[in-house]
């Protein structure tokens, strides 16, 4: 296992946020958290992180997951939802964030709902191996393939390499994706592929609390640091320029 994607600096603000409707924003009808009280907020799933960092930026602003509506969509969904004011909130990533905010402007960002005000080091994206394929050799090869990648990534976000490369690439398969990154956000990740276990655990913690999970899991026990560690081995520890 090794993480895929993070909320780590030096990029973690812009990388996702509890939108709001621009209507209910420039009317005054909803101003600060606790004004989404009864309002309908969409989420990719309710058994996902987007519950988690929505929920976050809701209690500070006194509320709790019963006092608003959770409506689960896909991402380009939500798009038309906000259109058509069929959700009053969501929680979107880039490039879908930048796409309803900047471009279309049907919707905002509310103060307090950005990750970096509630989520600032916690995994977003794990990369897993089924039981099979971690039994062969092209398992490692695998990773250390995908942590070179990674550390490509990493360098373009941390300014030592030219991030619309990625970005074209990336555009091809998601047409969201402005091919020049104008307006983007991308957020660091551990280019060693060390996964923020105490994340997981974090999230765990409040399913728990919420209703859904209804037994906890050791997920130390099912975290297998071994792929990336070997990786490492191979590449060396990660310096910040081109292996």
């Amino acid at each position: 296992m090794a993480e895929k994607a993070s909320l780590l600096p030096p990029a973690t603000d812009g990388n996702g946020a509890l939108l709001v409707r621009r209507d209910l924003m420039d009317s005054g009808a909803v101003k600060t958290m606790a004004d989404l009280k009864g309002r309908r907020i969409a989420v990719i799933s309710l058994q996902s992180a987007s519950l988690n960092f929505s929920m976050r930026a809701l209690k500070l602003g006194g509320l709790g997951r019963e006092e608003v509506t959770w409506v689960e969509m896909p991402f380009n969904q939500m798009i038309a939802a906000f259109e058509k004011k069929a959700i009053d909130a969501a929680m979107m990533y880039t490039p879908y964030l930048q796409l309803v905010a900047e471009k279309l402007k049907t919707a905002i960002p509310i103060k307090d709902g950005d990750l970096s005000a509630t989520s600032t080091g916690d995994a977003l994206n794990i990369m897993m191996y089924s039981p099979d394929f971690a039994k062969t050799e092209a398992a490692k090869r695998f990773m250390v393939a995908h942590l070179k990648a990674q550390r490509d990534i990493q360098r373009m976000v941390e300014g030592k390499a030219d991030l619309k490369e990625a970005c074209r690439a990336v555009a091809k398969y998601v047409p969201s994706m402005s091919a020049d990154c104008q307006g983007m956000k991308f957020s660091g990740i551990d280019p060693d592929g060390r996964i923020n276990v105490a994340s997981l655990e974090r999230y765990q913690d409040e399913w728990m609390e919420w209703g859904v999970m209804k037994e906890r899991a050791d997920i130390r026990s099912h975290v297998n640091g071994e792929f990336s560690k070997h990786a490492v081995s191979v590449l060396g520890p990660y310096q910040g320029k081109e292996n």
